[in-house]
């Protein structure tokens, strides 16, 4: 009998200790609140965009200053390349472009009559440390000085010619003095045979020889004046030949620096537009940090325009996180949520998590050209302070990849074990 009641005995407890223990993995699933999370990886990335370098127009590389994992800071100079070629042509083109500058301060003063050229600033500035300028401006003061006495010769020959002529008239205008006396006594003398012959007492032929001088003189004397007169007309000529030569320098001058200043224009055109790709040689860092991907190694390689040339991973940006979240979790996530991030690189035993919230969840689906999966990008920012959990013999780097936690709603954990069975049959009484 008391076998029989020890055996019920021991049933009881037995029964009674697992009602409990199930009784109480009850109550615990049913009370205990567990966050939720939404499990996406992630990789670690800065909070603005690594820097791509690239080269408007392309040419041969020169130099190469850095390396794969150098740090740089903005401005520092990571490539030059050869302009040989181009300074060449830059020379070419000053060359051109100070010649006729030189020309046209000669022209200038040409045009305004002047016996000053009045050279451009940058010309004579030039002219200071380049001896083939000076000589430029040199040359250009030896022609207009040529050029000046030549004009003085041409206007010295017609002056001359002016005075030969004025001589001339006035050797005429005696001429005719004398021959106006000379005709006077002539017709004296006529008068007087005239009345002789009247009276007999001289003959005819006398008269008549005397009529005839007196024709012949009158004569001369009219050529003479005709000479004068045609003279005259000559000396106009002289004197508007003596203005023609220097208006006819001035028109000369004019016509020239027009076309001289429209090939100015041009050439300072194209010499700033030489200088503009000369002062693009340097290839330099836009901001700072470290270069990675490079793609070019060799010197006398060449770059083509616009050619990914190296990557500059900025170092004193924020780092964030980006992941990307499953379609079918998208509405479980939003900005503000806490996050955990957990570093697979590091050895999980001793490194912390670290805390941080979602700052950005894309508003639309995007798709994995490598996958095809389609996913929702969103960024996590650690909380301030957290990184420095890590210690500094971990070195976070952009690309590392990370495993985030979304904290989500709470919910016990009877409901994480009911809730894929609730689904399930959710489903199945649809079908048909």
């Amino acid at each position: 009998m008391n076998k029989k009641w020890n055996g019920r005995r021991y049933a009881l407890v037995g029964y009674s200790t697992v009602f409990l223990l199930l009784g109480g993995m009850a109550a615990w699933g049913a009370l205990t609140r567990i966050n939720g999370a939404v499990v996406a990886g992630g990789i670690i990335e800065v909070a603005s965009n690594r820097q791509v370098v690239q080269h408007l127009t392309g040419g041969v590389v020169g130099k190469i200053l850095v390396r794969d994992g150098d740090k740089v800071d903005a401005g520092d100079v990571l490539m030059r390349l050869d302009d040989t070629f181009d300074r060449s042509e830059l020379a070419v083109i000053e060359g051109q472009l100070f010649s006729l500058m030189g020309t046209a301060a000669r022209l200038s003063a040409e045009q305004d009559d002047s016996t000053e050229m009045r050279f451009d600033p940058e010309l004579i500035e030039r002219a200071k440390s380049d001896p083939q300028v000076q000589e430029i401006i040199d040359g250009q003061t030896r022609l207009m000085q040529a050029r000046s006495e030549t004009r003085d010769k041409q206007i010295g020959q017609l002056k001359e010619k002016k005075l030969q002529i004025a001589k001339q008239n006035e050797g005429l205008e005696s001429r005719i003095k004398a021959l106006q006396t000379q005709l006077e006594l002539i017709e004296e003398e006529l008068d007087a045979q005239n009345k002789l012959l009247k009276q007999s007492l001289t003959n005819a032929s006398r008269v008549l020889q005397l009529q005839r001088e007196q024709a012949e003189i009158a004569g001369t004397i009219s050529q003479a004046k005709s000479s004068i007169a045609e003279n005259a007309g000559k000396v106009a000529e002289i004197e508007l030949a003596i203005l023609n030569v220097d208006s006819d320098m001035r028109e000369e001058a004019t016509s020239s620096l027009r076309d001289i200043e429209a090939k100015i224009a041009e050439l300072q055109e194209k010499r700033t537009s030489k200088l503009e790709t000369l002062s693009r040689m340097d290839i330099t860092a836009p901001v700072s940090g470290v270069v990675l991907g490079m793609t070019v190694h060799a010197i006398n390689s060449v770059i083509k325009p616009a050619d990914q040339l190296l990557f500059i991973i900025p170092q004193e940006n924020d780092l964030i996180v980006k992941t990307q979240i499953s379609p079918t979790q998208i509405d479980q996530v939003h900005v503000g949520q806490v996050a955990h991030i957990r570093f697979g690189a590091f050895d999980h035993r001793t490194t912390p998590e670290i805390f941080g919230h979602v700052t950005k969840v894309a508003a639309d689906v995007l798709q994995d050209p490598r996958t095809g999966m389609s996913y929702y990008p969103a960024e996590i920012k650690p909380d301030e302070g957290e990184m420095a959990k890590l210690g500094d013999d971990k070195q976070v780097i952009p690309g590392m990849p990370v495993e985030t936690f979304i904290q989500t709603a709470e919910r016990s954990p009877l409901g994480y074990l009911t809730k894929p069975l609730a689904d399930y049959f959710a489903k199945a009484f649809r079908e048909r």
